[in-house]
């Protein structure tokens, strides 16, 4: 929202609101729309208003206060309340919206989603702006829904958080890869047994933080030796490499 579509001057509160979140100017100057000096002005004059720094820069960033984290905090629940007031009662035209729609999602999903739905947004939406976040391993999604950081996450997660609204957006199939010459690449070769014994390849950040759709549905399968688990009854296929 720019400051002349602000019918109650929020302005300061949603500057000082994108500025803990992306912790710099030049950032939070993007995505408001502003210059970096206005920026840097409206950041002074919450400075003196808080008589706070807000942020101080440590190494190559910007850091904010505890005091800057309590006030934001308190900025977005008033901007809510103030944004539900006045946008009561009007209906969505996707038309003539200028909002803004930032969506976190692993990197994988970039090139068979995000083209269709740029494209879409630009014929259906064309004032509407659409940021993509990196959903990295020690990205909190949940805190930064909550906020308004994002509005949307896309993940692939065994169980979700039942808390969060959920829908299916697409079903993909996951494959076991392995050498050609390998012994258990020909048809009938790699049982479930074998899978287990066999050298695996996985994304080690990614593996630490959270467990996998493969290891989650493994882990309630039973014991190789029983012949418990199994392609099958998990409703995957095995994946290595």
């Amino acid at each position: 929202m720019s400051r002349n579509e602000d019918a109650f001057d929020t302005y300061l509160l949603r500057v000082l609101c994108t500025l803990i979140s992306e912790q710099s100017v030049s950032r939070a100057a993007i995505r408001l729309d502003q210059s970096q000096p206005a920026i840097s002005a409206a950041l002074r004059r919450l400075r003196l208003l808080f008589g706070d720094p807000l942020l101080v820069r440590e190494k190559n960033r910007m850091v904010p206060t505890a005091r800057a984290l309590l006030a934001a905090d308190q900025a977005r629940a008033a901007l809510d309340l103030i944004d539900g007031m006045v946008n009561a009662g009007k209906a969505f035209a996707p038309e003539t919206t200028q909002l803004r729609f930032t969506i976190a999602t692993p990197d994988y999903l970039a090139p068979p989603f995000l083209a269709r739905v740029t494209q879409t947004l630009r014929t259906q939406a064309p004032g509407a702006r659409l940021v993509v976040l990196p959903l990295g391993p020690q990205f909190d999604y949940e805190q930064a829904l909550q906020s308004g950081e994002i509005d949307i996450v896309i993940g692939n997660w065994p169980s979700p958080p039942e808390h969060l609204h959920m829908s299916t957006l697409l079903e993909d199939e996951v494959v076991c890869l392995m050498d050609a010459g390998h012994p258990w690449a020909a048809p009938g070769e790699l049982t479930p047994e074998r899978y287990l014994q066999g050298a695996h390849i996985v994304p080690t950040p990614y593996s630490i933080a959270q467990r996998g759709v493969v290891e989650s549905s493994l882990g309630t399968c039973g014991s190789a030796a029983t012949g418990g688990c199994s392609a099958r009854t998990s409703g995957l296929r095995p994946t290595c490499w």
